[in-house]
């Protein structure tokens, strides 16, 4: 299963889980779950973990992470929030990682269950005013739950996790499988081995799903023409851009931002 960059441009979502199968995919958002009924099998970097009634799972951003399994009665809490929003939590999530990114039910804390309920409980398309509030609350016991390492990009999964933010980081520039081998002080053979195994894809696919993001997020919150959201992703000509979005959306870039305009999701 190829994965693909997700654009998330809410800076906070609280609310209820996605109640179905879903791919291998990245953001640049922490992503946390917590499971009310039923059950599911998630992926998060190379592990794979059984979910059940009770248990939570976080993955940081850039991680790989996918639902593969999921029991029809499955339901649950689901929080994504950009690391900027609480800067007090934003060098765990740059220079961190959990050991085990799953906390067990029995090992759950009465009072993350309480902000989970919480925050559940607030309506999702309103603003609240002690939504970030609990934000910080939830993530605050969560991460003192979990056992955190540094990331010394040794191993390949920690390698990947900066592949990912190289190329989020310098996606407008000119990139090339030479130059961030480079960067990143491996052989450009071996950063290939990475993305393919880790992420079933190629360098081409992931910088274009990264800018294509961008696309995206610029037709939602500006006025600007296609052709000026073209350049400002990183692309040499309008035929590129069409080409790479109509790969990772199945619609051609003026198609796509009609169909934001009629259900309301751009200026």
């Amino acid at each position: 299963m190829e994965a693909f960059y997700e654009t998330r441009d809410k800076l906070l979502f609280a609310g209820g889980m996605f109640p179905l199968p879903y791919p291998l995919h990245v953001h640049k958002v922490v992503e946390l779950v917590y499971i009310h009924t039923g059950a599911c099998r998630m992926q998060i970097g190379l592990e794979h973990y059984d979910l059940s009634v009770g248990d939570l799972a976080i993955a940081f951003p850039f991680v790989p992470h996918s639902y593969d399994k999921v029991t029809d009665d499955l339901s649950g809490f689901a929080m994504f929030i950009s690391p900027n929003e609480i800067r007090e939590f934003s060098r765990a999530f740059s220079e961190k990682m959990p050991t085990y990114p799953v906390i067990r039910a029995k090992d759950v804390a009465p009072d993350i269950r309480q902000c989970i309920k919480t925050l559940g409980s607030m309506p999702e398309d309103k603003p609240h005013p002690y939504r970030l509030a609990y934000a910080h609350l939830l993530l605050a016991q969560v991460l003192d739950s979990l056992s955190l390492e540094s990331i010394d990009g040794k191993t390949e999964s920690s390698m990947a996790l900066q592949i990912v933010r190289h190329i989020d980081k310098h996606v407008l520039e000119p990139l090339s499988l030479k130059g961030i081998a480079q960067a990143l002080n491996i052989s450009p053979s071996h950063l290939s081995h990475i993305i393919a195994d880790q992420l079933k894809t190629n360098l081409r696919r992931m910088i274009n799903g990264i800018r294509i993001g961008r696309a995206i997020t610029l037709m939602r919150e500006s006025h600007k023409t296609l052709t000026d959201i073209c350049y400002e992703c990183g692309y040499e000509s309008t035929r590129t851009f069409r080409r790479a979005f109509v790969v990772e959306t199945g619609m051609l870039p003026a198609e796509f931002l009609k169909k934001l305009r009629q259900e309301g999701q751009a200026e």
